[in-house]
């Protein structure tokens, strides 16, 4: 297994995308099942009848009706497991079956989620060998992108709060798993693709191909705001703030994020301040805040968690930005 993750609107789907034109790799859509069962199920004696309850939990993640698993073919393979059994065989299974439905039976599979940034030391202990991906974009990009979106604040220092939890978690983590782990930037995607693509396959221990760099299908994809996945690869989709962005917002993100920034390369428009002015605080508590339940919300018992994230991606129409 192998997991992308990145804070959302860094290229963590364009980049999935260009990993899934390799005929050795399949990247599972977004679902957050693995994070979703885990407090309940990573731990315990296995039954037929705990089975069959994983079973009816999976689909509790609303996301995993787009995998179009033949679902009495995987409980069939579940069931076979029997008393003996672990979470990390039953999800192991789940991620086969999704990369036989995509005709590639014998592929590396990976998947990417932008929320699994919280959550590595469960995905990690799943699956102990696993690699992780991490894609950061710069945090004035990626903050004017989630601006043209409706399923995040729409505060700029919120999320750039936001922006720098997500990294910062994700960091932390590779800092104590450095063999696992390999950061790239959504920018040298852009600029330097093929370097960045040799680099990923050997991290992964797979040939490069020429494939991996080429426009994927614009039939994959359902949602507008991601059409431009579609397209060839364009460097001036970069920097895009300096243009964008005004110089009060600038100084505030800057002022949040600047350490960092820095730590992966990005160079500021503003000298470094000590303090966050006094005008980014309510956006500053924002952010905190929706962290702060982001990480709660996978505390809580299954049934009420799926129901929260159901009712969330109806109301932002996040269930429908899926690809095929």
């Amino acid at each position: 297994m192998f997991f992308i993750v990145g804070r959302g609107r860094s290229g963590t789907t364009l980049f999935s995308m260009m990993l899934e034109m390799h005929p050795e790799l399949c990247v599972a859509t977004e679902s957050l099942f693995l994070v979703s069962l885990y407090n309940k199920y990573s731990k315990g004696k296995w039954s037929k009848k705990r089975i069959d309850s994983f079973f009816e939990d999976i689909w509790r993640e609303s996301w995993m009706e787009d995998w179009n698993l033949d679902k009495p073919v995987l409980k069939e393979k579940l069931l076979a497991l029997g008393d003996s059994a672990t979470f990390s065989q039953l999800c192991d299974i789940i991620y086969r079956e999704y990369a036989c439905q995509r005709n590639k039976p014998t592929a590396l599979i990976g998947q990417k989620d932008p929320h699994f940034s919280f959550f590595l030391d469960r995905l990690l202990e799943t699956f102990p060998f696993a690699k992780f991906i991490h894609v950061v974009r710069d945090c004035r990009d990626s903050i004017l992108s989630y601006q043209k979106v409706n399923f995040d604040t729409n505060n700029p220092y919120a999320l750039a709060y936001r922006w720098k939890a997500h990294n910062e978690a994700i960091q932390a983590f590779g800092k104590d798993h450095p063999a696992q782990y390999l950061v790239i930037r959504y920018e040298d995607i852009l600029c330097e693709p093929e370097s960045v693509m040799r680099k990923v396959c050997q991290f992964l221990g797979i040939k490069y191909t020429p494939t991996i760099i080429q426009v994927p299908d614009k039939q994959a994809v359902i949602f507008d705001h991601l059409i431009k996945t579609t397209q060839p690869l364009d460097p001036s989709n970069k920097n895009k703030w300096q243009t964008k962005m005004d110089k009060k917002t600038l100084l505030g993100v800057e002022a949040i994020c600047h350490h960092t920034m820095r730590h992966y390369g990005y160079s500021l428009a503003n000298k470094p301040i000590v303090r966050v002015p006094l005008f980014t605080l309510p956006g500053l508590l924002w952010g905190w805040l929706l962290t702060f339940l982001e990480r709660l919300l996978f505390q809580l018992p299954l049934s009420l968690r799926s129901a929260i994230l159901n009712v969330y991606r109806t109301v932002t129409a996040s269930n429908k930005i899926r690809l095929k």
